[in-house]
């Protein structure tokens, strides 16, 4: 989750997501962990257990779309990976103007 977030809402979200999810098992009860703070977010792991494994990649596709639905209603923004990048120039770049500057030169 962005840095700008707020981390209760994030937490309090995930949990939500879990909760209303009908495959979710109550018990063990569904987790959510700060795992680590990464370069543009926070990354969080939403821990839950089905009684179905074969329903694994239909109940995480659930699962994820609820939580994009669920942070959009909550205002949480999902991050995108993002570089500043600063330029340093070790001499002064003349800048022309008004000039004529033939471009067919090599």
């Amino acid at each position: 989750m962005s840095y700008n977030s707020d981390l209760e809402t994030v937490l309090r979200s995930l949990k939500e997501v879990a909760l209303e999810n009908q495959e979710i098992l109550r018990d063990p009860e569904p987790d959510v962990h700060l795992r680590e703070f990464g370069d543009s977010s926070w990354n969080m792991k939403l821990r839950v257990w089905i009684d179905n494994p074969k329903r694994h990649p239909v109940v995480r596709s659930d699962i994820n779309c609820a939580i994009v639905r669920k942070f959009r209603e909550n205002g949480v923004e999902i991050p995108f990976p993002q570089t500043d990048l600063h330029l340093r120039s070790p001499i002064p770049t003349p800048i022309l103007v008004g000039q004529g500057i033939d471009h067919r030169a090599a």
